[in-house]
This record gives C-alpha cells, structure tokens and sequence, in this order.
C-alpha cells in the first residue's frame, strides 16, 4: 500500500491507526487560538492598576506572581494591551496619558 501512493510505511500506519479511532481519514485539528490564562484575573490586574497607575509593567507582573499567579511577562503585556491599560511616556520619562 505504501509503495502505491508512493509514502512510507510508517504514515500508512498512522492512517490506519487514525482510521480505527475515529473512523475517517481525515487530518484532526490543527492550531488554533489558545485562551488568555489571567481571564479570570481581570478585575484583580485592574485593581493593581488603579492602586498604582504610574506602576510598571514588570513591577505589576512581579506584584501578580508573588500572589501564586503564575504568567509570563510579554503575556501579562499582552493581557494589559487587550485590556487597553497601556500607558504612553512623555520625554521626561513620566507617564503623559493613558491610551
């Protein structure tokens, strides 16, 4: 069967294998969107926030793990973007307007 559609042994067996978990061929999915992990922690991230607005991002993702709540940096930023609690800085390296 291999040599026929010209593939290696190995992929007929995983088709095979596929075909009597699932009963089709076809290929399961693949990618996708994966859900933010701090969804739930919403209103928690925005409590810190207005706390202490001129706070850092990393100073607000250090304050989130010392609670047990376990993120990365660049995804905690990504959270704070959908949120849209960016903050813009002024040439004095102050916060100018939220935005």
């Amino acid at each position: 069967m291999a040599r026929i559609f010209e593939v290696s042994a190995s992929c007929v067996i995983k088709l095979m294998h596929r075909y009597e978990a699932t009963g089709d061929y076809a290929p399961g999915k693949f990618g996708g969107h994966k859900r933010c992990a701090l969804i739930g922690f919403e209103a928690k991230v925005r409590g810190l926030v207005a706390e202490q607005p001129d706070v850092t991002v990393t100073e607000l993702w250090r304050k989130l793990t010392a609670l047990g709540i376990k993120v990365g940096r660049s995804a905690f930023g990504r959270f704070l973007q959908r949120l849209q609690l960016t903050f813009k800085k002024n040439s004095s390296r102050r916060r100018a307007v939220q935005g």
